[in-house]
């Protein structure tokens, strides 16, 4: 199966990002940015 960029993107997210009129809103969690899963960022590796 091929992957769209996109689609990798969204599976190399560990929780989706939520969108609200049109802008991502940031995580009620500490950190400077999106979760990544990490099995998934290493599968995606180019």
């Amino acid at each position: 199966m091929k992957l769209t960029l996109r689609e990798i993107r969204v599976r190399a997210l560990a929780a989706p990002l939520e969108l609200r009129n049109g802008q991502a809103l940031i995580a009620a969690r500490p950190g400077i940015g999106p979760a990544w899963d990490e099995k998934a960022v290493k599968r995606y590796a180019i």
